[in-house]
């Protein structure tokens, strides 16, 4: 049924799935693969990290914290994307930054990616979650001014 679907899809070019370490993540950056394999598209994972909201205010701990997220988020970034080599013979553009997610999935996709598809998950690692979508998938949908698919 998922080959169908990725047969039937219009071919995208660019595609962004914003990730996490969640298990819908996961489905939506396997989903992403294949799409891509299939239409011969980019693909770039994004990571974003929300800001720490204890981190002390001052320059020497917000560096350190930013040091911090960028050793782990490019560890994180580099395993998914062996693996899209690995498994799909695609290098993707790999890219993380610290933020409010929806709003920066939605700029790096628009002005920075130029990005015709979003894909993510449907909830990710967040606390509180809504009854359909998590907040993020739900923010997102309504503010990108391109396709997005939910992975579940």
């Amino acid at each position: 049924m998922v080959e169908l679907a990725l047969r039937a899809s219009p071919p995208f070019s660019k595609i962004l799935v914003a990730v996490d370490r969640s298990e819908n993540s996961n489905r939506a950056l396997e989903y992403t693969l294949k799409l891509a394999k299939l239409h011969d598209s980019k693909v770039t994972i994004l990571h974003v990290v929300e800001p720490s909201p204890s981190a002390p205010e001052t320059h020497t701990a917000i560096r350190a914290f930013e040091i911090a997220v960028e050793d782990e988020a490019r560890k994180f970034l580099d395993s998914l994307a062996e693996r899209a080599q690995k498994e799909y013979g695609i290098k993707p553009e790999l890219k993380w930054q610290i933020g409010h997610p929806a709003k920066v999935i939605v700029d790096v996709a628009e002005k920075t990616v130029g990005a015709d598809l979003i894909v993510m998950g449907s909830r990710g690692l967040g606390g509180f979650k809504e009854l359909l979508l998590g907040s993020v998938s739900h923010a997102v949908v309504n503010h990108a001014r391109v396709p997005v698919l939910i992975v579940r």
